[in-house]
């Protein structure tokens, strides 16, 4: 019985692994900050017009840090759960 137990576990926990990540998005997004944690990562924060939330994406490439200026609105997908150390993966100039 221990041994069922056990490999359903495993195999439980090896299917959150391959789990599909759900994209998310932000239909209106106005950067609010940009900056570069002490380990050299590009960080870019956000906040929702329509919910108010604020929304943290990490590991910024140079040219979309460069682009998340401060006022600028975006339509953002997203992966990540919460609203911290999220993954962009693209996003669309809406406006200032």
């Amino acid at each position: 019985m221990k041994k069922i137990i056990f490999t359903f576990l495993i195999l439980a926990s090896a299917y959150s692994f391959a789990a599909q990540k759900t994209l998310r998005t932000v239909e209106k997004c106005r950067v609010t900050s940009r900056g570069m944690t002490k380990d050299g990562k590009r960080f870019a924060n956000c906040v929702s017009l329509q919910s108010g939330k604020t929304f943290n994406f990490t590991g910024l490439v140079d040219q979309t840090y460069y682009k998340f200026s401060k006022g600028i609105i975006f339509k953002v997908y997203f992966y990540g759960s919460g609203n911290r150390n999220l993954t962009l993966e693209t996003f669309d100039y809406i406006g200032n």
